[in-house]
């Protein structure tokens, strides 16, 4: 998973003179002035920043969820005493991760 938002990436590059910007292997990459083979942008100059993403409204949507339905599965499973419902409420939540991060893929490809 990237650390920094693409954006923030692109704009230091902008900033330092790096070109042909592209993602791989979970890092972001350019071309350093004058150079004639990429580099990984260094993880110190991204650091220098504090990148504040905003959540888009299906992420909040789904971080929502995810949290009302770990409250929800922790009140029946005491109430049960039983861990099934944190078993359901892992799996809920797994797969909310899962679809939020599809979606940054998604946006980096774009």
């Amino acid at each position: 998973m990237l650390r920094y938002s693409q954006e923030f990436a692109k704009a230091w590059c902008q900033e330092q003179g790096w070109t042909d910007f592209f993602i791989e292997q979970y890092r972001y990459w350019a071309f350093p002035p004058g150079a004639v083979m990429p580099l990984p942008l260094p993880n110190q100059a991204l650091q220098l920043v504090p990148v504040q993403k905003v959540l888009s409204r299906q992420e909040k949507l789904v971080y929502g969820a995810s949290i009302a339905c770990i409250l929800i599965v922790a009140m029946t499973a005491y109430w049960l005493k039983s861990p099934m419902p944190l078993t359901f409420g892992f799996v809920f939540c797994a797969i909310a991760i899962v679809l939020v991060e599809e979606d940054d893929d998604q946006e980096i490809a774009g």
